[in-house]
């Protein structure tokens, strides 16, 4: 069975983080098991906020500068075979989990790169 790791870093914005969160968990299929790790910068100020509202999560917190530093702290604590990256601003449709897992259908070891309207 596929599993997927949404890897979703995020910082000072702990409401944003959890409406984006269960949109992606709501609009899942089923299929799937999915895990949800949040990486969080160990100076937020809305660290408690993070904790309160992501209990059901994977919640990692870092010394992180940047996106990446947090991204890829988070990435090593992903078990799924595949790694979705999520942002605060991301949306999904339903049953996005399936279109994710059948694009890797045959091409393992591979990066999916979707259109997100800004970058091309």
């Amino acid at each position: 069975m596929t599993t997927i790791s949404l890897l979703h870093p995020s910082r000072s914005r702990s409401f944003r983080a959890f409406e984006a969160y269960q949109q992606w968990m709501q609009n899942a299929s089923g299929k799937y098991p999915i895990e949800h790790v949040l990486s969080v910068d160990s100076d937020d100020i809305e660290l408690q906020n993070y904790r309160q509202l992501f209990h059901k999560s994977t919640f990692v917190v870092g010394a992180n500068h940047n996106l990446v530093e947090a991204t890829n702290v988070g990435a090593k604590e992903t078990t799924g075979d595949i790694i979705v990256l999520l942002s605060d601003d991301f949306e999904c449709y339903k049953n996005w989990d399936i279109d994710i897992v059948n694009a890797f259908v045959g091409h393992p070891c591979s990066v999916l790169k979707t259109y997100d309207n800004a970058q091309r």
